[in-house]
This record gives C-alpha cells, sequence and structure tokens, in this order.
C-alpha cells in the first residue's frame, strides 16, 4: 500500500501540487493527466525518492520515504535511459540483481513479444529508444517491486506495442505491485487523476 498524506510539492520555491490524502492498494494501477508543467514527472520522480523538495509523509509498505531500504522497493522507468548501452540485453534486464538472470521459456517469450533480440553479440547500442524501454520494463518485471513508475508511459510506443506493454503491466499488477504512470488518457479502464489547479482530482 502507497499512503500520501498532507503533501506539498514544490519546484523551486513554488508548490505547484498539494496531495491532502492518497491511498493506492497493492495491485492497484493509477494514472496521472494533467497539462505540461502541472507536477506529473516531478510528483513521480518524489515517489521513486529521485527528487526531495516536497513536504509531507509518503510511506510503501510501512516504509517512509526517507527509510534507507524505501529505494529498493521502487522501480522507475522515465526519459533518461537506464541501461548500460555496451552491454547484453539480458546483462541490462539482470543489473542489480543478485543472481545472473536465465534465459528461460517466459524471458524469452517477453523479448519476442517486444520484438527484441537477445543474441549475445547484441547489446543495447543497437537498440531503438522504444526497445529500451521495454528492456528496461522487462527488468522491472523480473524484479518484482512493490510499486512500478512510468513516467510518460505512451510517449514511446506504437499502438501494437502498447498493447504489449499494457499486458504486461496488468500481469505485474496481478502479481500486488502497484502501477503509477503518466500522460495521455490511454488506460481507460484504470483509475485515472487529473491534476490542475495545484491540486487532484479523480477523473
Amino acid at each position: 500500500m502507497l499512503e500520501i498524506n498532507k503533501f506539498e510539492l514544490a519546484n523551486h520555491s513554488e508548490i505547484i501540487l498539494e496531495i491532502e490524502n492518497l491511498i493506492v492498494n497493492a495491485g492497484e494501477f493509477i494514472y496521472f493527466l494533467g497539462a505540461n508543467s502541472t507536477g506529473k514527472s516531478l510528483l513521480l520522480s518524489t515517489l521513486a525518492a529521485c527528487y526531495h523538495n516536497f513536504n509531507g509523509s509518503i510511506v510503501l509498505n510501512k516504509k517512509h520515504i526517507s527509510d534507507k531500504n524505501y529505494n529498493k522497493l521502487v522501480r522507475i522507468i522515465h526519459n533518461d535511459n537506464l541501461v548500460f548501452p555496451n552491454q547484453s540485453i539480458l546483462d541490462n534486464i539482470g543489473f542489480n540483481d543478485k543472481n545472473k538472470i536465465e534465459l528461460n521459456d517466459e524471458l524469452i517469450d517477453l523479448l519476442l513479444q517486444f520484438k527484441i533480440p537477445f543474441e549475445s553479440k547484441i547489446n543495447c547500442s543497437f537498440l531503438s529508444q522504444s526497445e529500451i524501454k521495454c528492456v528496461e520494463l522487462i527488468r522491472a518485471y523480473t524484479q518484482k517491486p512493490m510499486m512500478l513508475i512510468f513516467d510518460d508511459l505512451d510517449n514511446y510506443f506504437d499502438s501494437q506495442q502498447f498493447e504489449s506493454i499494457y499486458k504486461l503491466l496488468v500481469k505485474m499488477k496481478k502479481q500486488g505491485t502497484i502501477i503509477i504512470s503518466s500522460g495521455k488518457s490511454e488506460f481507460n479502464k484504470e483509475k485515472q487523476y487529473i491534476i490542475e489547479n495545484k491540486g487532484l482530482l479523480l477523473k
């Protein structure tokens, strides 16, 4: 469970978003919508413990955001590419994992589904931007985080890729992962919040 209380998000010295109380249960998928500069990306970076200019309480699975182990529960995919371009795709998927990633049937199916080559000689420098985001998502899936944050989810993929991405996110949701994303209104079946006038409204 994610709990946000008496939260104020600032950009420099200006308060851009206030959330009195928001609870997101395990296995829930929520989507933040809003115009540019309303604070969507800053909010997601804050929830991932990557941005710290805020007041209030953020607790994930009873761990406060100030807890040194909080970030172990969270994975974020955003505009910066979090891959090592000269390493293989499998090495990138296994990054931060204590156990070496094995090329099992499930992983092969995922790579084929996203049309990502996985021969050992191919490294991430040969991948497109959308393929890199797919690799980052597969990595997150193998690590089974309590919360996955995907900034501007619909910014990288065509409709066919988007359908495959969504299927994997639903699978993660069924495993109990909290999924939080932002961007356009693509997921009509998921809970959507609109950020406007420095507040949060359930659509």
